[in-house]
């Protein structure tokens, strides 16, 4: 394993060297590290100088890992936390470059960004207004981040507590962060300023009872646990301040960090500022992201920054978090016109999705939650009914009158697998206005999910909720010349 501390002197030029220190987040954190550099520098400059640094004694770490050893949460703080994480909010599902195993990984890399520090200080401007840290903005825009490419509107961080401000030993050097979880849901119909007010309120009662860690309160909490995912949160912020430069003697030194090879969680935002500039280090799991990825996530979450100091009004659902000049070119292509495709290449898609990520959400409304395994599945069995119940001689046209929710989108689907295209129809409209669409389209076949008094004699009606588990059969395109690329009427 080696030593947990390894310094390594590499000398660049004639007068430019750097030195390499690597150490163990078992013995060091990051205040640790502003501590080690500071002296480290204090140090170096008296040598130089021929004098003592004269630096304060070093409390010892001993000494306070001994005054909180075997010392768990106490019944008020044990209370706190269960009140907030009740109930346990399910883990967010984002979008991932590969399939999740059954087993964690922990190769990482990480990429560096740098972040305007302009418009973090508008936001935390507005921030304080509402009573939130500077480091509450970054958390806020993290949970919107997170909500945007997830949809969880319940997104617990994992956010550092530093040991050595709580026991009042600014010197100490070791392990002392604790990582407790915050959890500041968001309402999209909300202000800005109403979720930085409610993610300042949920930091002030992270602080208030931050006598325990995450690892501890866990076995006090019903958390379940999923195999390969960690429990409650897979995602950390941090957010250290460091000098941009210390005097090591007549020599100038520049802090930078170097990429992690090694992650236990899926994400973490690390954010480190100076003097003169914000800077973003995104590390990330490779089994599962992405370079190119995270770097648009990195550009993503410097644009809700960028919102957030441009006006605290605004609703978070009018938040966008497209990169500079991407919703531009968008509106372009919308106007310009996207040329027509075959509707395969969309259920191949959902096919491929439901394959890799089948417990993954693909669609839900106010009361129901389709996986991408349950949509494939009821879209193939659905495909095979319309198939068998489709009468001798029909057209390829399947009349839809299905209200707004989630077997909307499983028809549709459907009647694109069968090889057939779909007549919307509002379900709500007057039956005979219903009945002359369906018999000017030459529809002989409708799916349904309320009242089909509309429907001809002749015409063969379905409910999305029938369809038996019959084996899915690829049709013959009909009329080829004239409805090659047609989905829809």
């Amino acid at each position: 394993a080696g030593p947990p501390v390894r310094p390594h002197l590499v000398r660049l030029a004639e007068t430019d060297h750097a030195l390499v220190l690597t150490v163990h987040h078992a013995v060091c954190d990051g205040w640790s590290f502003g501590v080690i550099l500071s002296e480290l520098a204090a140090l170096y400059s008296a040598g130089i100088a021929g004098r003592r640094a004269d630096l304060p004694a070093a409390p010892s770490f001993a000494a306070h890992a001994r005054a909180g050893d075997g010392q768990g949460p106490d019944d008020r703080t044990l209370g706190y936390w269960r009140d907030v994480l009740d109930p346990v909010p399910d883990l967010p599902d984002l979008p991932t470059d590969r399939p999740r195993g059954a087993t964690r990984g922990f190769r990482a890399d990480s990429l560096t960004v740098a972040l305007d520090a302009g418009a973090v200080d508008a936001a935390a401007a507005h921030a304080a207004r509402a009573g939130c840290t500077r480091f509450g903005v970054f958390c806020a825009a993290l949970q919107v981040l997170v909500w945007k490419l997830s949809g969880s509107r319940d997104a617990v961080l994992g956010v550092p507590v530093a040991g050595q401000a709580l026991a009042d030993r600014a010197g100490l050097v070791g392990h002392a962060v604790r990582f407790l979880p915050l959890r500041a849901p968001l309402d999209p119909s909300d202000r800005v300023a109403d979720h930085l007010a409610r993610v300042g309120h949920a930091q002030s009662g992270l602080i208030s009872h931050a006598d325990s860690t995450l690892g501890a309160l866990l076995p006090g909490l019903a958390v379940p646990r999923i195999p390969g995912r960690l429990p409650l949160t897979e995602i950390l912020i941090t957010h250290e301040k460091m000098p941009a430069a210390l005097r090591f003697g007549s020599a100038t030194g520049r802090i930078l960090t170097g990429p992690k090879a090694g992650l236990t969680q899926d994400l973490q935002f690390a954010l480190t500022e100076t003097e003169d500039a914000l800077v973003l280090d995104l590390h990330y799991a490779t089994d599962l992201f992405d370079g190119p990825t995270m770097r648009v996530w990195a550009e993503m979450f410097a644009r809700i920054l960028a919102e957030f100091g441009a006006d605290p009004a605004r609703r978070l659902s009018d938040l966008s978090i497209l990169p500079a000049g991407t919703e531009d070119r968008l509106l372009e292509t919308a106007v310009s016109g996207a040329p027509e495709t075959d509707p395969r290449p969309l259920l191949a898609s959902v096919a491929a999705q439901a394959r890799r990520r089948p417990q993954a959400v693909a669609l839900r409304d106010g009361c129901t939650t389709v996986t991408y395994g349950e949509l494939w599945r009821r879209v193939e069995a659905l495909a095979a009914h319309l198939q068998a119940k489709r009468p001798d001689g029909a057209g390829p046209y399947v009349a839809v009158a299905v209200s707004r929710g989630v077997r909307l989108p499983e028809t549709l689907l459907a009647v694109l697998h069968a090889g057939l295209a779909y007549l919307p129809l509002d379900p709500e409209a007057p039956a005979p206005r219903l009945a002359e669409m369906a018999a000017r389209a030459g529809a002989r076949l409708a799916v349904v999910d309320g009242p089909a008094d509309w429907a001809g004699p002749d015409m063969a009606v379905l409910s999305p909720d029938d369809a038996p588990q019959a084996r899915y059969q690829p049709l013959e395109r009909h009329h080829a010349g004239a409805h090659q690329s047609l989905g829809q009427i």
